[in-house]
């Protein structure tokens, strides 16, 4: 929904910066909707707990100011310490930071007893 609320097709979206909690049911579900949103054309994914720990109710805000200073700076930070199951299929950015030009980005942000959020950000600069 925040995809077609931002007024753009999945093909525009360039990253994602996952919510990613490393819990084994949360994480397949959210491969599983990224996987059909985006079907063919699944963008970079990130997750940036994997290099801070969980930091509960300031996980979203931290992540959103890191996606940002990202798409500012054209990179995308590395998931690190991954085991990715294979049957999640999804392009997640390892080892290292990559460079990715972003005009959107979409943030998932999950929260206990059901308070889930998407946000795509756009560069305007």
């Amino acid at each position: 929904e925040a995809v077609a609320h931002a007024g753009i097709g999945p093909e525009d979206v360039d990253a994602i910066n996952a919510h990613a909690a490393s819990t084994r049911v949360g994480d397949a579900v959210e491969a599983r909707a990224i996987n059909e949103v985006f079907a063919s054309v699944v963008p970079p994914v990130t997750a940036n707990k994997s290099l801070m720990g969980h930091a509960m109710g300031a996980s979203s805000a931290v992540e959103s100011v890191l996606g940002l200073e990202g798409m500012a700076r054209g990179k995308l930070l590395p998931t690190i310490n991954l085991d990715l199951d294979p049957e999640l299929e999804l392009d997640t950015v390892t080892p290292e930071t990559i460079s990715c030009e972003q005009e959107h980005l979409l943030k998932n942000a999950f929260g206990f007893g059901g308070c889930n959020a998407c946000v795509v950000f756009r560069r305007l600069a």
